[in-house]
């Protein structure tokens, strides 16, 4: 049962005790918004939120103008809470309860920490501002321009690793001015980042947690406990985030077409573990024992959109991916997992699905179908069955 304290208050004084044993505080959190009276002052926000009023986005305007003076956990406990609304509204059944905090991870990956009274997830500071960023330089390509924006996506992710230094949209002038663009580009990092919170919530869901714990470094001289998973159970909570995000509408979904809103609720994950292949790529930290590399998830992601027949709302992931090979060239990385062969492999599927040669299998039963193929190969006493090959060797030889 959902501990509403344990959302607020609670959840928050626990998490800066766990920032204080770690020898941090909250002073160490640098905010996803502008300092003060640069939200209010700059032209470009002010257009924007215009013409969301005009629109008729008041909740959404309403938020942001809220959030002006608040820093990044008070940011994600909002998000928090109103994914929690939206899975209640949507039977989406949550029995555990988190509390989102920032906390410098050095991972893509956020992190549960289990404590008395609830869970705490951990997201790495900056991540989510760089995927704002990222995000938004990309939807501010025009023709021509192209390598010109990419070579400043390189730059912020290159600072992002080495430097630890956290994108300032400010210093960066390539920015669009078309409202229509900044609109798709918002709704989208909005995606992308509840598909980070759904991931994590997936693994309170499928049970990942409470069973043992690893050690996660932070620098030499610092390492803190976190639940360990499998890899098997990171594609599992991929599976559960996406099926969750594509069963609720998102706080601005009310205002957009049921077309429009599927596509930016399937670009946000594809958007997320594109950036999330370029970071590894870039760190050389490209997957782990327990985490699949960002380019698997990638594929599995998409193929899963695919058998669900929602392939057709993936048409802006797919001209991200191409940006983000330009980017990748001006890192000095290659992104071969999800090369032109291998994605063709892929949207040859779609076709499949699309004309009915193979059918449809909704994110919900796909999730089911994993997570019971993985029960399978990881229960000793079950008997495995024969691979096909194996199966018709057998036959051959007992008719011989």
């Amino acid at each position: 049962m959902i501990n509403e304290k344990w959302l607020g208050d609670d959840g928050r004084q626990e998490y800066l005790n766990y920032l204080k044993e770690n020898n941090l505080s909250e002073a160490d959190v640098l905010p996803i918004i502008p300092e003060a009276n640069q939200f209010k002052n700059n032209p470009k926000i002010a257009a924007v939120l215009l013409r969301g009023l005009l629109e008729g986005h008041e909740e959404l305007v309403k938020k942001l103008i809220d959030v002006e003076t608040l820093n990044t956990n008070k940011l994600l406990e909002q998000m928090n809470k109103s994914l929690l609304e939206r899975f209640k509204a949507s039977n989406v059944s949550i029995e555990e309860s988190a509390y989102l905090g920032v906390f410098p991870t050095n991972s893509i990956n956020a992190h549960i920490v289990r404590r008395e009274g609830g869970y705490l997830i951990l997201v790495n500071t900056g991540l989510f501002e760089l995927l704002e960023t990222i995000i938004s330089l990309f939807f501010s390509v025009d023709i021509g321009k192209e390598k010109e924006i990419a070579k400043v996506a390189a730059e912020q992710i290159r600072q992002y690793c080495k430097d630890r230094t956290l994108p300032d949209p400010f210093k960066i002038d390539c920015f669009t001015k078309d409202q229509s663009r900044i609109a798709t580009a918002t709704q989208i990092v909005n995606s992308a980042e509840e598909f980070v919170i759904c991931h994590e919530y997936g693994h309170l869901i499928d049970g990942h947690v409470g069973h043992a714990l690893a050690d996660l470094f932070i620098t030499p001289k610092l390492k803190i406990k976190v639940e360990t998973k499998t890899y098997q159970q990171e594609l599992e909570a991929d599976m559960w985030g996406l099926y969750a995000l594509t069963s609720i509408k998102s706080h601005i979904g009310k205002s957009l077409p049921d077309s429009e809103e599927r596509l930016m609720v399937c670009s946000g994950p594809l958007f997320f573990l594109l950036i999330a292949a370029l970071i590894e790529e870039y760190t050389g930290k490209k997957g782990n024992e327990t985490h699949p590399p960002a380019q698997t998830r990638f594929l599995e992601m998409r193929m899963a959109l695919s058998k669900a027949g929602l392939s057709e709302y993936t048409y802006l992931a797919k001209f991200f991916r191409a940006f983000s090979f330009l980017v990748a060239e001006e890192l000095g990385v290659k992104l071969g997992g999800i090369g032109d062969i291998v994605m063709s492999v892929v949207e040859n599927r779609d076709e499949n699905f699309k004309y009915g040669y193979e059918e449809i299998t909704p994110i919900s039963e796909q999730f089911k179908n994993l997570k019971e193929h993985h029960t399978r190969i990881n229960n000793p006493t079950e008997k495995k069955k024969d691979s096909w090959w194996k199966n018709l060797f057998n036959f051959g030889f007992k008719n011989q």
